[in-house]
This record gives C-alpha cells, structure tokens and sequence, in this order.
C-alpha cells in the first residue's frame, strides 16, 4: 500500500537520533564541518624520510585534516627495522613494506629513526598543506 502525503517543513526543532532519542538538529555550520571531515581530498601528500645514524627525525610539516590518518611504512628495500614514534621516543618497529596509520594534527608530530644505514620511511596522507 503506497501513501503519498505532502506536507510544507519550516522548521525541525528534534529529530531522532537512531537510538529513539530526540536531538537538535545539524545546524549549518555543523553539516559543512561534516563534510569536510568525511568528504574527498584534493590529492596526496607523500615522502621519504632517510635519517642518519640511527638519529631520530620528525616528518617534514604538513597539516593532517581532520578525520585523516598518516600512513608510515618501512622501505620495501629495507634491510632493518624502523622505529616510529614521537620526538621523545620511538617504540614501534616496522618492518619492510609494513605500515601504521596514525591519527595527527601535523606529521611533524611523528618521528622515526632507521638503525640500518640507508633505510628510510615512507609516509602518505590525503590532502595535507604545508
């Protein structure tokens, strides 16, 4: 059985929220942050970082939006491991060709050192500003 009603909507003051709950609605300003958040980048941002001597470096400096991870990956060409972590430590080891998303503001927030001479670090995000 089709029911087809028209009906004119000036204003929604609650709307259910999945849950049977009433909510205000999304107001503007909240749906463009939205879909912002959730919506398609313009490009990518990609590096290789080579520290020396088992030094630890930060990423160059790129803005992460947000609902974005840096994805960090050890060389497919490594020999050794690479630690990622932050400037005051780095505790997680990767393999070659294997990679961790972290959640960041700026991946200059992320720090990696390479104990293996010429190893190094890939890293790629969505969009990112310099």
């Amino acid at each position: 059985m089709v029911l087809e009603t028209t009906a004119d909507v000036e204003q929604l003051t609650r709307v259910d929220d999945g849950e049977g709950e009433l909510q205000p609605p999304a107001n503007a300003t909240e749906q463009q942050r939205m879909a912002a958040t959730l919506g398609n980048r313009d490009g990518l941002t990609t590096g290789l970082v080579q520290p020396n001597d088992d030094t630890a470096v930060t990423l160059p400096a790129y803005s992460v939006p947000d609902g974005q991870d840096v994805l960090v990956q050890g060389a497919a060409t490594n020999d050794g491991l690479v630690f990622v972590g932050d400037a005051d430590g780095q505790h997680v080891a990767l393999r070659a060709a294997q990679g961790l998303r972290i959640p960041v503001t700026n991946t200059d927030q992320i720090a990696i050192r390479c104990p293996t001479t010429d190893d190094k670090a890939a890293f790629i995000l969505a969009g990112g500003d310099a």
